[in-house]
């Protein structure tokens, strides 16, 4: 009222920062502030918050919901999926490790890999610093593997990568 600015009010919104740049609340101490014991609890205003070159901001809160379970119905599809994903990243781990020991025992991977409708990569020279590959964790882990101590010998290693996939790697 002193200053004669109109007062803001936003919908309902989480304890996480938004996305949109334009918002008020994509601003970090902008959230803080309105979760914070002071305003949240007792009511008060907030401390001034600078939210820009020539902008600030006092809260106050208007209402609050405290965080609620969402309905299954509304998670039942995100929770089947990763589920789902789990499943199949356990799965590839042990078909993988399956298929690497019997690899290593058999020597002949191209018949056990054909046998699970599956295909190598083409072999190719890569360097220790190679980022045209879609897995960095398999350029590592290959350099590490070392020289085979036997020319005809093919030095085989099982590697789980990042977003949860099982690659064979042969040397």
């Amino acid at each position: 009222e002193t200053l004669k600015l109109p007062l803001k009010t936003t919908e309902l919104f989480e304890r996480t920062v938004s996305t949109q740049a334009d918002s008020i609340l994509s601003h970090q101490p902008v959230i803080d502030a309105a979760f914070s014991d002071a305003v949240l609890k007792e009511g008060y205003n907030s401390e001034v918050i600078d939210v820009g070159e020539q902008d600030i901001v006092v809260l106050r809160l208007k209402d609050h919901q405290p965080a609620q379970p969402k309905p299954l119905t509304e998670v039942k599809a995100e929770i089947t999926s990763t589920l789902t994903q789990e499943k199949a990243k356990a799965e590839a781990q042990t078909l993988g490790k399956t298929l690497l020991t019997q690899i290593k025992a058999h020597h002949n991977p191209d018949q056990l890999v054909s046998n699970y409708e599956l295909q190598w990569s083409p072999a190719q020279w890569i360097q220790r610093q190679e980022t045209t590959l879609k897995q960095p964790d398999i350029v590592r882990e290959a350099f590490k593997l070392g020289h085979p101590t036997d020319k005809k010998k093919t030095i085989y290693q099982g590697i789980t990568l990042g977003n949860g996939d099982y690659a064979l790697i042969a040397l």
